[in-house]
């Protein structure tokens, strides 16, 4: 193979990425794809000697790596939003995500008790992850429901609800919050969010 083929190859490989950065609904993802075009990108413009891409590509690399990072560090952007479990919202949000909660968690059966604690977790202010949690016994919170929509399920909103805002659990007297894990996808979500298996649950502490 000449180095004028390897080239393009390698210029076509970068397209791909690029491309491929395009169908993430996950920001993280997104970012993370097109971090890694753009360095591919970059690679490729300088074996061809193109300054403007080269350039070009360092710019979107520079970008990319501070919203990464960005997002990695600072959970300011996160609040969480009680409502009641009688929601005009909250039964519409259900029925608009419906198909995708039976997918990532078909143990919930769509019901909602009155006595439910139910929260949206929001960035910029923007409805990003419902949490449903019922009283099983006392001191303890089953969550019957973790879901985050597609385009960011990056374990960003998980990780702010189990670390910064599990105060929110504790003031209410709440310890241990239980759950289960019936695809491999949440399995391992609900693993990284620190739980650990207890038979046929998962549980982890607060406290």
């Amino acid at each position: 193979m000449d180095k004028a083929t390897l080239y393009e190859l390698i210029g076509y490989f970068a397209s791909a990425l690029v491309v491929t950065a395009l169908t993430m609904t996950s920001y993280r993802k997104l970012r993370i794809f097109s971090l890694l075009g753009s360095v591919t990108f970059g690679i490729y413009g300088l074996l061809i000697g193109s300054v403007p891409i080269i350039l070009t590509n360092i710019a979107i690399m520079a970008i990319n790596t501070f919203y990464l990072w960005k997002a990695a560090t600072d959970h300011s952007y996160y609040s969480i939003l009680e409502v009641d479990p009688d929601s005009d919202y909250l039964a519409r949000f259900l029925e608009f995500h419906k198909e995708s909660i039976e997918e990532s968690q078909p143990d919930f059966d769509g019901s909602v008790d009155d006595a439910d604690f139910v929260c949206f977790i929001l960035r910029d202010m923007v409805p990003a992850g419902l949490v449903i949690g019922r009283e099983c016994e006392p001191g303890v919170l089953t969550i019957v429901l973790d879901y985050a929509t597609p385009e960011f399920r990056d374990n960003r909103l998980g990780r702010h609800f189990f670390g910064p805002s599990r105060r929110l659990l504790v003031d209410r007297g709440y310890r241990t919050v239980r759950t289960t894990a019936l695809t491999k996808a949440h399995e391992a979500y609900v693993k990284r969010m620190g739980f650990t298996e207890a038979g046929d649950i998962y549980e982890r502490s607060l406290v």
